[in-house]
């Protein structure tokens, strides 16, 4: 879990540095980021495969069919992207989500 809030600017090829302790807590078989445009707010959230099995967890306690099940549907698992650490433990925003947040 991220216990705090992350604002850095990215550079100009949309990479962003994690920091150290979100990499560590975000450790696990993929050795990267799950990011979608957040739902609340005008921002990217992220995190590491507990998030993701979490809102996966969350959506499939709903009826299929369910309004609510479509829209998490298709705003979190549509706009998820997995983005791995380089070397120096960046991350690079690809075009999707740089357009959902601009």
């Amino acid at each position: 879990m991220f216990l705090s809030t992350f604002e850095k600017q990215l550079d100009v090829k949309r990479r962003i540095v994690v920091p150290q302790d979100f990499r560590a807590a975000a450790s696990g078989p993929f050795d990267g980021v799950f990011c979608f445009p957040s739902i609340e707010a005008d921002c990217i959230e992220g995190g590491g495969a507990a998030l993701f099995d979490r809102y996966n967890g969350v959506i499939e306690e709903l009826d299929f069919g369910d309004p609510l099940r479509t829209a998490l549907e298709t705003s979190v698992l549509g706009g998820m992207r997995q983005l791995p650490f380089d070397t120096a433990g960046r991350i690079t925003l690809d075009e999707a989500l740089m357009a959902e947040v601009a």
